[in-house]
């Protein structure tokens, strides 16, 4: 999603930044065989000033095997929190979802 968005993740480290997931909350819902191929699909459910959360589901080729919640922050290189800069912003705002879950 951040390639189709135009802020590929090596192109975000040479501008000195980075995503760092700060908490993840994972369901497993089915169990899958090794080898097997698998599709992420995401959606941003909130952007805040130095974070995001992220709604994910891998899916087999039939169905959902398992659901993330994702808050992702924003640091420097260093790894301090820093407020997101606004072309990372805009270019996130066409995947954030309408779909709002206050869990």
């Amino acid at each position: 999603m951040l390639e189709h968005a135009g802020i590929g993740l090596h192109q975000i480290e040479k501008n000195d930044f980075r995503f760092v997931v700060s908490q993840i909350e994972t369901a497993f819902l089915k169990s899958v065989e090794a080898g097997s191929f698998l599709t992420i699909e995401t959606e941003i459910l909130e952007i805040r000033r130095a974070s995001s959360v992220w709604w994910q589901q891998i899916m087999d080729e039939t169905d959902v095997v398992a659901t993330q919640r994702v808050r992702a922050a924003i640091t420097n290189r260093d790894g301090k929190p820093i407020r997101a800069p606004k072309e990372i912003t805009d270019a996130l705002m066409p995947f954030l979802s309408s779909f709002k879950n206050d869990e």
